[in-house]
């Protein structure tokens, strides 16, 4: 198990990003003194808001690429630059749509991020490709390059904040999520390159693109912003029904909890293209992921009291009170990334839909019971048992699924 390719793409994965999360832990603290909390909770929601925005515009056509190029080896390259070729509309749609949602932000949420909206437009073009870069590594049986480009723009944004400390500066939100952006931009940038594309027959390419968009991707798009969306939907509604402060202890209680997941995520990643012919996750597999959260959630527990304490100004001290629940929806979403990305290879786009819908149908009617009387705690339990409830999903359509590949 610890020879074989899919654990070690599985541990540097698990590396980096757990690498990329200790920085962004940092970045979290530089902010923390740079900025108030209201700054902040105004920065993270418009943060929120792009990467929920990003991963709507894949559209289900890049998910294909990663199943094509699996299959096709020879032609492996020529597929993933007609990918880059297709991304490009992608991208400038993605900034104008950006730049016009930012008009109306303001006079829907009680969080101001219009303006940060704005004056990132430009540099936004790389949330698209934070969702894109996974299923052009994974299909060049190349992970390690997304994997290694996380810590890449967390390290460059770090780097940036603490010479912004040591100048005795303050950040605005628009000044913050441009320098968030732009370092996720060259952190990103490399892969494009090192993954070798060839632009040739493009429109051959682009063409098998938009036939198994419409057989299969567009369900498991749909399945997974349904999924993902739902997991960053309470930020959204607590901007509508609670205060930027709020929304930044918020956000930063998640930013702890979200580590949890980190390893099962780089495990279902790393096991894609096996994923693709097998009929079966091997069983130590989740036992490992469902190791890995229980040991998580203990961590968390343990480790953020005195964590906030001596690393963040005492105004983010609250912030420990959402932790706890925030730490278990992270631990329920460890092993069901292992299930999502099994049917995510097989192909399973109805089955995706179906456990997503679970989640946020589930996960919307619980916030909208529990934020309004709790708020940030509401929305953050309302979380740990719309996960629950998605991983029950999860469970039952991957043994479906097995039993229909075995009749």
């Amino acid at each position: 198990m610890l020879q074989s390719r899919d654990a070690l793409q599985a541990a540097f994965f698990t590396a980096t990003a757990i690498g990329g999360s200790l920085l962004n832990g940092i970045t979290l603290v530089l902010l923390a003194h740079l900025m108030s909390v209201v700054a902040f909770g105004s920065y993270s929601f418009a943060q929120t808001f792009l990467q929920i925005g990003g991963m709507l515009f894949e559209f289900g056509l890049f998910l294909p690429v990663a199943r094509l190029a699996t299959k096709e080896v020879s032609a492996r390259r020529e597929i993933i630059g007609a990918a880059l070729a297709l991304y490009v509309p992608v991208a400038v749609g993605f900034a104008l749509a950006v730049f016009g949602s930012s008009l109306l932000v303001d006079s829907v949420f009680s969080v101001h991020a219009g303006l940060a909206l704005r004056v990132s437009a430009g540099f936004a073009v790389v949330y698209p490709f934070t969702t894109i870069a996974v299923f052009l590594c994974q299909g060049a049986d190349r992970l390690h390059l997304y994997s290694a480009s996380v810590p890449v723009g967390s390290g460059l944004l770090a780097i940036v904040l603490g010479v912004l400390i040591a100048l005795g500066a303050h950040l605005s939100p628009p000044v913050a999520l441009v320098i968030a952006s732009g370092s996720m931009l060259l952190g990103y940038l490399p892969v494009a390159i090192l993954i070798r594309p060839v632009f040739r027959n493009l429109r051959t390419h682009m063409r098998s693109f938009v036939e198994q968009a419409r057989t299969y991707g567009f369900g498991v798009y749909v399945g997974r912003v349904l999924a993902i969306g739902t997991y960053q939907m309470d930020i959204l509604m607590l901007g509508g029904f609670a205060d930027a402060k709020t929304v930044g202890l918020y956000v930063l209680a998640g930013a702890i909890a979200s580590t949890i997941a980190t390893p099962s995520v780089g495990l279902g990643n790393a096991l894609f293209g096996r994923m693709v012919t097998s009929n079966e996750i091997p069983r130590r597999w989740l036992l490992s992921s469902c190791a890995i959260s229980v040991v998580g959630v203990t961590a968390t527990w343990a480790l953020t009291g005195p964590f906030l304490a001596v690393l963040f100004p005492r105004s983010y001290a609250d912030a420990s009170a959402y932790v706890i629940p925030l730490a278990i929806a992270a631990a329920l979403r460890g092993p069901t990334s292992v299930f999502n990305s099994f049917l995510s290879a097989q192909g399973r786009g109805r089955e995706l839909r179906n456990a997503a819908s679970v989640l946020t149908v589930s996960n919307l009617v619980l916030n909208l019971g529990l934020i309004p009387p709790f708020g940030a705690t509401g929305a953050a339990w309302a979380s740990a048992v719309a996960l629950f409830a998605n991983l029950v999903a999860h469970v039952h359509y991957y043994k479906r699924s097995r039993t229909s590949a075995l009749a």
